[in-house]
This record gives C-alpha cells, sequence and structure tokens, in this order.
C-alpha cells in the first residue's frame, strides 16, 4: 500500500551522500535495487538516476513498525527514508562511489509497491530488445541507458552555451511542412483543415535556415528534430536530432574553425579528452583514393593502394585489361590475415563479385615467410616485389625468398649469395602483434640499434659466433609487453640449447637457431603441442631444396 510524502523533503540524490556527511540526517528517496534479510538487520541498496547507496534497517533505530515495512521491501518498490550517514561497518566496496558510508535508516516509507519485475534492472542486460521496448519505462531506468540519456542532456547544454558565446542564436523552425523532397521519402501527416493535403514532417531544416540568412540573423543553430522515411539501419534513424546551423558572411575554414572548437569544448568537458585542433581533413577525392568512402574509419588502415604504374608492363591479363579500359588496379594490405583459408578467400571473391567486380586477385604471405598467390605465375619476381613494395614494405624479402640485407622500410635489397648454414625453429603464440601498436610504446630516444652490417658480414664470413653475437630485434621489448609468452618461448629455446633466440619481423613468431638437428627435433617435439605455429626450417636461398 502505497504511502504519501508529504511532509518529506530530499535532502540529497544517492551518490551526492559522501563521507563529508558524517553523523548528519539525511532524507534518500528511490528505487529498490535488492534487499538482504540478515535477521535483525536488513541491508537495502537504493538506487536513483546518480547511482546506488546502501540503507541499513535495525529494528532500534528505526522502529519496529518502520522495520517490519523494510522486511516487506521487494525489487523496484519505491521508498522514502529518513536517516543519519556513518562510515561502512564492514569492508568498503570499492565498486560504488558510496562504497565508504551507509544510512542508518530512522524512518520509512513505501511510496509505491513493484510486482516482480520482467527482468533485472542492471547493466548490460541479455534480455532480448522486444521484451525490453515492450517495458521500455523499466528498461530506461537501467543504469547505463540513464548516463547514455544524462550524457545527451550534457552535450545538449554545452553546445547551446559555446554557440550562445559564439554569437548565435536558437531558433526553432517549422516542423509540419510542405513536402521537399531530397534523397529520402518525407513522413507525411494528413490535414483536418484541408480534406485530402497532407502535411510533411521536415527531413532537415535546411530551407528555413536559409530564409534566416537571407532575413539577416546572420548566425542560427537548432538541435533540430529530423525524419526520414527511410529503412531502419545503424546509420540511418526515422527519426534523429542533428546540431543544425547556419552561418552569414563566412568562408569554408569559419565553417571548420566553429565546429572544430566546438568538439574540442564537447571532448574536454565530457570526456576529458584535448582535442588537437586542427582535426586531420582530407578532400572528398582524397577520401575515394584511399578508402574508397567518402566516410573513412582511420582507425583500421586498409588504405587502397594505386599499383596501377607498378604493373603497368605486365603479362597478367586481367591487370592489363582493366588498365586498357581505363580502370585501375588497386591493392589492400590486410595485415594479420595470410593465413587465411582458400574457402574464406574465395568468399571474399563472390562478394566483390556482387558489387560488380570481375575478382580479386591475392597474395598472402605466410608465417614462415613462404606466400601464396592466385597471379604469381603470370608475373616476374621483380614485377611481384615492386607490386609488394606498394602495399607492404617487407613483401618483396618474402617474394624473393634470399639471404639478403635491407634498408630503407624494407624496399631496398641486397642479396648476399653465400651460403649459410644453420637450422630454425619458428614458434608462434596465436596472438600476434600489430607493428603499429609496437612502434607506439617504442622509446626512439633510448634504442640501442643493432650492428646489422656486422651480422652482414658474419653471413658472408661464415661466422656462426658474430651472426649468434649480433641477434637483436628493436620491437621485441614492446611487443613482450603485449605478447608475455614470446619472452618464455625465448627462455625455453635457450634451455633446450639453442645457440640464439629471438622475435622474428612476423608478429609474435619466435625463431631458435642452431647447428644441431638433435636440438632442432628436440625443440620441435617440445614446442608443437604448446603453442599455435610450430615449424622446423632451414636458411637457404630460393634455387635451394630442403
Amino acid at each position: 500500500m502505497a504511502e504519501s510524502m508529504v511532509g518529506l523533503k530530499r535532502s540529497h540524490r544517492c551518490t551526492e551522500v559522501t563521507s563529508a556527511q558524517i553523523g548528519e540526517k539525511v532524507t534518500v528517496m528511490g528505487w529498490v535495487q535488492k534487499s538482504r534479510n540478515k535477521g535483525g538487520i536488513i541491508f537495502v541498496d537504493l538506487r536513483d538516476r546518480s547511482g546506488i547507496l546502501q540503507i541499513i534497517f535495525e529494528e532500534n533505530d528505526c522502529g519496529t513498525e518502520n522495520f517490519e515495512k523494510a522486511e516487506k521491501l521487494r525489487s523496484e518498490f519505491v521508498i522514502a527514508v529518513e536517516g543519519r550517514v556513518e562510515a561502512r561497518s564492514g569492508a568498503v566496496n570499492e565498486n560504488l562511489a558510496t562504497g565508504a558510508i551507509e544510512v542508518r535508516a530512522e524512518s520509512l516509507r513505501i511510496l509505491a509497491e513493484s510486482e516482480t519485475p520482467p527482468f533485472p534492472i542492471e547493466e548490460k542486460s541479455k534480455t532480448k530488445e522486444d521484451l525490453r521496448l515492450e517495458y521500455r519505462f523499466l528498461d530506461l531506468r537501467r543504469p547505463d541507458i540513464q548516463r547514455n540519456l544524462m550524457l545527451r542532456s550534457r552535450v545538449a547544454t554545452l553546445t547551446r552555451a559555446f554557440l550562445a558565446d559564439e554569437g548565435f542564436l536558437e531558433i526553432e523552425t517549422p516542423t509540419l511542412i510542405k513536402s521537399t523532397p531530397e534523397g529520402a521519402r518525407d513522413y507525411l501527416v494528413p490535414s483536418r483543415v484541408h480534406p485530402g493535403s497532407f502535411y510533411a514532417l521536415p527531413q532537415s531544416p535546411q530551407l528555413f535556415k536559409q530564409l534566416l540568412m537571407v532575413s539577416g540573423y546572420d548566425r542560427y543553430f537548432q538541435l533540430a528534430r529530423c525524419y526520414r522515411d527511410e529503412d531502419l539501419r545503424a546509420d540511418r534513424q526515422p527519426e534523429f536530432t542533428q546540431i543544425d546551423m547556419e552561418l552569414s558572411f563566412v568562408d569554408v575554414d569559419d565553417v571548420l574553425d566553429v565546429n572544430e572548437r566546438l568538439l574540442k569544448k564537447l571532448f574536454k568537458e565530457v570526456c576529458n579528452y584535448d582535442l588537437q585542433l586542427p582535426i586531420q581533413r582530407m578532400t572528398w577525392r582524397e577520401a575515394m583514393d584511399r578508402f574508397g568512402s567518402d566516410k573513412p574509419d582511420l582507425r583500421f588502415g586498409m588504405e587502397l593502394k594505386n599499383v596501377s604504374e607498378v604493373v603497368k608492363d605486365c603479362e597478367f591479363v586481367v591487370f592489363k585489361s582493366a588498365l586498357e579500359n581505363g580502370g585501375s588496379v588497386r591493392g589492400i594490405n590486410a595485415e594479420g590475415q595470410g593465413h587465411m583459408p582458400r574457402k574464406k578467400i574465395d568468399a571474399l571473391v563472390e562478394y566483390a563479385k556482387g558489387f560488380g567486380a570481375k575478382g580479386l586477385a591475392y597474395i598472402a604471405i605466410n608465417e614462415d615467410g613462404t606466400y601464396k598467390s592466385s597471379f604469381a605465375k603470370f608475373m616476374k619476381d621483380e614485377e611481384m616485389a615492386a607490386l609488394g613494395k606498394e602495399v607492404g614494405a617487407d613483401i618483396p624479402f618474402c617474394i624473393y625468398e634470399k639471404t639478403a640485407f635491407v634498408e630503407g622500410v624494407g624496399e631496398k635489397l641486397h642479396f648476399i649469395e653465400e651460403t649459410f648454414e644453420a637450422y630454425l625453429l619458428l614458434v608462434k603464440p596465436k596472438k600476434g602483434v600489430s607493428t603499429k601498436k609496437a612502434f607506439t610504446t617504442l622509446d626512439l630516444s633510448k634504442v640501442i640499434h643493432q650492428d646489422c652490417r656486422a651480422m652482414k658480414k658474419g653471413i658472408e664470413e661464415k661466422d656462426y659466433q658474430t651472426v649468434i653475437d649480433n641477434l637483436q630485434n628493436t620491437l621485441e621489448l614492446p611487443s613482450i609487453k603485449m605478447v608475455p609468452q614470446i619472452k618464455e618461448i625465448k627462455k625455453e629455446m635457450k634451455k633446450l640449447g639453442f645457440d640464439g633466440a629471438l622475435m622474428s619481423g612476423s608478429g609474435s613468431c619466435v625463431f631458435g637457431i642452431t647447428r644441431d638437428q638433435e636440438i632442432l627435433n628436440k625443440g620441435y617435439e617440445f614446442f608443437r603441442k604448446r603453442y599455435f605455429f610450430v615449424r622446423k626450417s632451414k636458411i637457404l636461398n630460393k634455387e635451394e631444396n630442403l
């Protein structure tokens, strides 16, 4: 039975109660998250939009009547509690903002009772969407949903304040308008006054804000509600809100400047992130050339590389015909996908054909440095190497399959013709290493570079010990931080008798080097059931066979 809150006034939201209020009397109101009856004491987690606060009911403090009411509390009951703030007698709950305090209840009013909710009111709900939407008023109580709406409100408030300081006027434009179809269909509303006629809901305030500029209002903005009768997609909503603005007597840089500074303020105030200005810009043409999209996501790389000039003289008919017909040949470096099975590659080919492509040509670099390709037989090694250079600097080395001294970014190869006898054991954990991420954690001022020329000389003079002494990979230490197994593999290889062990240039793969075939085989048996990829190999030139 619901009680009245007449005579009570909330003093604090749940998380507004802090250690500073210890000893003070407070009045809090909200929903019961959960209740735990321990016999002579009842613990209640009280929830409001700010968070959770623990309430303690003991009969000596709150009286028999209030204690009996507390025994009836269930999830989602709405209650009002008067009590005193005190430090927790038990362990501090680090997961709660109020985890160091609790309120000892002196009075309780049940403002509204509740049936058992159809799903838990909790974050990251696994409840089916249909059920959540059916009980949307309950779904909206979930803390993560509430945070989203409060974030939206804060962004709106900050936006209004910023644009007002920039001389903008907030003006509301009509929402019942004449149909002015753009790229999408309008939502239509029948007119009662004019039977057979219809209003349209605006796709944007475009025409109205241009009228405002003609009328001399100079700078306008609106948090505008827009409607477009389109199929529902993740990036296309039939009803949405946009920060809409219009400026007079400006150029494109003025418009970009206002928006960049607005974003900087929002990121700082909302996320405590200092956005660096100016924000990176690119032309539409650059975006299409590099990513094939006018809304590229720069986080993932995967840029299109124009290799038309590189393959223009090759004999591969697919490339030749494309160029002869005025087209181009583009490549993508799908880093880390060299192990992709043929079935998946074939599926990608069919996917590309669905967009009008004739097919896909591919070259895949394997974990051991060998490669497979759908078109290599139609091209010379030099052409394949040049093609590889355009999409990935270390690919030419894999193409030639020869011992080489490498300079630049991996594109300059100086072949070493002298043979060098040694066995290699390759061991790779399942988790790989992003070269880009490894570089970002590298302190270049503290890097001690290996003597590459000493290594080259050791190979040419067949000085095995010099080669062992000069094993080094600058990216190994930052890679170990991301994949600690690299260090473990190296340690085990040394124990097994390998003369040297080092992370290779292929992600997290580690190689052990020895001239003792027995040690090689012993290492293979030790590692093959423990790690994702284990292979025995030998240093060789392309003409040699294992």
